[in-house]
């Protein structure tokens, strides 16, 4: 097959032409030959089969009445047929009655009568028939009848000659019949690998092949004169932007002079300005440091006379309620709630100028989370109480104490209610606290209004509102999450959030169980 692989396309048509040919009627022959053979046979067996029945009736009588002569000359009279070799007669004990033989090797007589049938071996055919009464109804014998199949195997020579001389011949024809008919393939294949040789040599994409034919190979002619065309008119075009290229590429060299020269310019511009910045950024640094310093201080001074008009705005009102007028009590009220309101907002930015200046602490305590639920839902009762929200609590049992700043974890927790129940008109807010790999968690949940998909992730910046195009309808600066964010972060953990517009959120908080702090071990 390797060798057949690298002949060339005519010589491979031809062998196949010539084989296909010859392989077909040799199938035909050999059928011809088994089919001629069984047609013999079974003609064999017919003739046998009708001399049987001719010679029974005489053969019936002969062996009825005893008459072995009889029997034997009927038997002679057999002669006639040169493929009959012999003849046996076997009465009803099973022995030979009368016999006729022509001598041959395998003329002799069965040694046992056998069935009515004919059975066929390697070198004859023998055809036993039941021998009845002259009325046709007792058994009287049987005779057996041997052809030869010499006939059969000189027919079978004669037609093997015969047919292999077809075959001879035959395969002479197809193979001149194919190198006259091969041409029409194989001479435009070779004049298409003969340009494709010369495409390939001389680089020259303006060679055709002329097409012959409207078949596949025709069809693959101008599938390649078609190519050469868009391979030409793409090297003319390559041609034409080498040299704009080459152009381009001169030009490029003039510019790269110039642009070293503006770039050598513009590096020393730039050292100085990055020189510049630098001590920028160190100013700004310092006065940011200087600002939260100032903030923290300015808060701490803030916070006294604001707790002292909060003092004296209660006692006034709880020891005048009866000697004060109605409205003057009720900006008294007013009073107290603005002082309060200024304190919050006060104590947002101490802590984030405290966060921001570095001098917020963290100080670890144990203590258990449940009753610190308790106490901040309690705490934020009031808020809830002119609304339809119910506070629940959902927590793991037998939940053990964690170590770390209680005061943070507070904080946190009044900053996450006080949120879910400011932006919840009804239904309720839910505090579920659960631990797991050393990590506890406080999920708190609200059906409030909900935060649009878009600004989840600005909700933990400073100074940013949800409700930046109605911000006087719940008021705030913007600092709680922010500052919740940090304590959470402070005491080693996070916070994340899951919302949905019109459904409400979930902030959930968590923290190692067991603080540790970054830079020294838990104390002992």
């Amino acid at each position: 097959m390797t060798a057949f692989r690298h002949l060339p396309i005519k010589w491979k048509l031809m062998v196949l032409i010539t084989v296909t040919g010859f392989s077909v009627l040799l199938v035909a022959v050999v059928a011809l030959i088994f089919y001629d053979r069984y047609k013999f046979r079974e003609g064999l067996v017919s003739e046998l089969s009708i001399l049987s029945r001719t010679i029974s009736s005489d053969l019936s009588a002969a062996v009825a009445f005893g008459y072995d002569d009889e029997a034997l000359k009927t038997l002679r009279n057999l002669k006639a047929k040169s493929s009959i070799i012999s003849a046996c007669v076997y009465g009803q004990d099973g022995i030979v009655f009368a016999s006729y033989t022509t001598g041959d090797e395998h003329s002799t007589c069965p040694e046992d009568p056998v069935q009515p049938g004919s059975y066929f071996t390697a070198h004859y055919l023998d055809h036993a028939s039941a021998l009845k009464d002259l009325e046709g109804d007792a058994p009287l014998g049987s005779v057996v009848l041997r052809s030869d199949f010499s006939l059969l195997n000189e027919r079978l020579i004669g037609d093997v000659y015969f047919f292999l001389g077809i075959l001879v011949v035959s395969s002479i024809l197809a193979f001149l019949l194919a190198s006259r008919l091969h041409r029409f393939i194989s001479d435009p294949i070779r004049l298409l690998a003969e340009n494709t040789q010369r495409v390939s040599r001389e680089d020259d994409y303006s060679i055709r092949t002329e097409r012959g034919s409207d078949d596949e190979v025709g069809e693959l002619v101008s599938s390649f004169n078609e190519m050469l065309s868009r391979i030409q008119q793409r090297d003319e075009e390559l041609t034409t932007k080498s040299e704009e290229l080459k152009q381009s590429h001169r030009q490029l060299e003039e510019y790269s002079r110039d642009l070293e020269q503006r770039v050598e310019r513009r590096t020393q511009e730039l050292a100085v300005a990055t020189q510049e910045a630098e001590e920028a950024r160190d100013r700004a640094e310092e006065a940011n440091q200087a600002k939260s310093v100032f903030l923290a201080n300015m808060s701490h001074e803030l916070r006294t006379p604001m707790n002292a008009i909060i003092g004296f705005s209660r006692i006034v009102m709880s020891r005048c309620k009866d000697i004060l007028p109605q409205k003057q009590y009720e900006n008294m009220d007013k009073i107290s709630i603005s002082a309060n309101h200024l304190l919050g907002l006060i104590n947002d930015i101490l802590d984030l100028s405290k966060i921001e200046a570095g001098r917020m602490e963290v100080t670890p305590s144990e203590f258990t989370l449940e009753p610190l639920v308790d106490m901040c839902l309690r705490q934020v009762e009031p808020m809830a109480s002119g609304k339809s929200i119910a506070l629940r609590q959902d927590s793991d049992a037998d939940f053990p104490s964690v170590y770390t700043d209680q005061d943070k974890v507070k904080q946190i927790l009044i900053n996450l209610l006080s949120n879910a129940v400011k932006f919840t008109e009804e239904g309720e807010v839910n505090v579920g606290v659960r631990q797991a790999d050393g990590q506890a968690y406080i999920a708190v949940t609200d059906t409030g209004i909900g935060i649009p998909e878009e600004q989840l992730s600005s909700v933990f910046e400073e100074f940013t509102q949800l409700d930046s195009g109605s911000t006087k309808r719940f008021g705030g600066t913007g600092l709680g999450l922010s500052i919740t964010r940090h304590l959470a972060q402070l005491i080693g953990g996070d916070i994340e959030i899951q919302s949905t517009v019109g459904e409400g959120s979930t902030f959930t908080v968590s923290f190692p169980t067991q603080y540790a702090a970054p830079a020294a071990g838990r104390p002992t």
